[in-house]
């Protein structure tokens, strides 16, 4: 559905209201102290100064908290087929997900160590 979801959409304003520094965003909040927090801490400072804001602080720290690339994800599948082989392809979701997360943490200890 694009960067944002219908959900979402609703704190478009809001979002122009933010960069603009206008109401319902004190000018108390841009003060050099606060500029110097990261960004999350100043989300949730926001969200504590002003419940009408809590929403759309929630989904901002969301979507910084996301991963910048797929590369993690990436690495878990290369691990699942790994592990699901198609000798091992009776394998239950629960079992599977343990001897993933087995793999991952020996392979974490032994990243020298070649396939």
């Amino acid at each position: 559905m694009g960067l944002m979801e219908s959900r979402d959409a609703k704190f478009v304003p809001l979002l122009y209201q933010l960069h603009a520094g206008t109401e319902p965003f004190p000018a108390r909040l841009f003060t050099e102290q606060c500029k110097s927090m990261g960004p999350s801490v100043w989300y949730k400072c926001v969200k504590s100064q002003n419940t009408e804001l809590e929403e759309f602080c929630l989904m901002a720290i969301g979507y910084m908290n996301m991963p910048a690339s797929s590369a993690a994800v990436e690495r878990v599948f290369s691990t699942f087929s790994h592990v699901q082989t198609k000798v091992r392809n009776r394998l239950g979701a629960q079992r599977h997900g343990k001897l993933v997360a087995c793999f991952r943490s020996l392979r974490g200890q032994h990243d020298h160590d070649s396939w």
